[in-house]
């Protein structure tokens, strides 16, 4: 009869690979966190760009096929904006699922440590999100109203 290889004590071979994924997935995390900050922040940069571009290149008053153009192109910065950190938070959805495999394998004196913080929510990605969706916004009432 085989063994269960989850109820048994991995081999220290798999220790040791266990712990270079963990490790691996941690860093791997961090950097997919820090890719969703600099792709809100280019388009946070665009936007502002969209507006310099507005108001001081274009001629006053802005045509209205100006305005439907910078609005358009405000679109598809937030469209691709948020494509990026939907890909990106899936890439860190698997990486936590993935550390959540890995812990089961780990002992008593882990778990109570990873036990000792509570869990928190990640409200990141609707920061990110909501930063987004108001310089779209700002942006399209610059474009359109003011400028």
């Amino acid at each position: 009869m085989a063994e269960d290889t989850a109820t048994q004590p991995p081999s220290p071979e798999d220790r040791e690979e266990l712990k270079l994924l963990y490790e691996v997935s941690v860093a791997d995390l961090a950097f997919f966190k820090q890719q969703q900050w600099v792709a809100t922040n280019y388009g946070v940069a665009i936007y502002v760009a969209l507006v310099a571009i507005a108001s001081q290149l274009l001629t006053k008053p802005l045509a209205t096929s100006h305005k439907i153009l910078l609005s358009l192109l405000a679109l598809a910065v937030l469209l691709g904006a948020l494509g990026v950190l939907c890909q990106l938070q899936h890439s860190i959805e698997v990486r936590r699922a993935r550390l959540e495999k890995v812990r089961e394998h780990f002992g008593t004196a882990f778990h109570a440590a990873l036990a000792a913080m509570p869990k928190r929510e990640d409200i990141l990605l609707l920061l990110l999100v909501a930063v987004l969706v108001a310089g779209f916004a700002v942006t399209c009432w610059l474009v359109t109203f003011e400028i």
